[in-house]
């Protein structure tokens, strides 16, 4: 993501039920999302990676946060 605009859109687009549920973290139950149009950044390790797969973190002010690329 590059903008506050960007996390907004996933956010948004969230809420209305127009991106792709993949599932839940593991260790922290949070919501893995992807997006069609949006890339992040995750950064794991040091290691930066391009990714359209987003977790949600909270629900009364939520967080849009990159996600591993690789997580199905």
């Amino acid at each position: 993501m590059n903008s506050i605009d960007d996390a907004q859109k996933v956010l948004s687009d969230y809420k209305s039920g127009s991106v792709r549920f993949i599932g839940k973290t593991p260790n922290s139950n949070q919501i893995v999302i992807e997006h069609s149009t949006v890339r992040g950044t995750h950064v794991s390790q040091g290691v930066e990676r391009t990714s359209s797969k987003f977790i949600v973190k909270g629900e009364k002010s939520p967080s849009i946060v990159p996600y591993n690329p690789d997580f199905n």
